[in-house]
């Protein structure tokens, strides 16, 4: 009965109707349909979400929790993942250049913090000392 009723609000009643080229309406003899997908796990509900790693469908968190735990999926996407050009998408350019901000962002903080290393250790040297290594660099 549930399943009815949400095909029910996904499809139309009414037909759709088509315009042609001479600007007569025609009705469609098929009307649009979208698939509704069963969950993966329990096989009962709707699906609701997609695993990002291996699209298994999900309707709820207790079945995205059972499915990463029978499954053993740790339910993120590889971002190394080989992708030939035919298959390459916007979403995939899009998630590309946030994978390059991130590692463009850890060795910025890296590199920071080897630098603010380098400053603590020179804070931390009496005067006498931090001029000797200032000699010592200049030979």
């Amino acid at each position: 009965k549930e399943m009815e009723s949400l095909v029910g609000a996904i499809v139309p009643e009414e037909k759709m109707e088509v315009e042609k080229e001479g600007g007569e309406a025609e009705a469609d003899p098929e009307p649009m349909v979208k698939d509704v997908e069963v969950c993966g796990v329990c096989g009962d509900a709707a699906a609701k979400y997609k695993c990002p790693r291996c699209a298994k469908r999900t309707c709820s968190l207790k079945c995205v929790k059972a499915h990463k735990q029978a499954d053993d999926c740790s339910g993120q996407r590889n971002r190394a993942e080989y992708r030939s050009i035919p298959e390459f998408t916007d979403q995939d350019l899009h998630s590309d250049l946030h994978f390059l901000h991130d590692v463009e962002r850890v060795a910025d903080g890296a590199h920071r913090q080897a630098y603010m290393a380098k400053l603590m250790v020179k804070a931390e040297l009496p005067n006498h000392l931090r001029n000797l290594v200032r000699q010592a660099r200049s030979r």
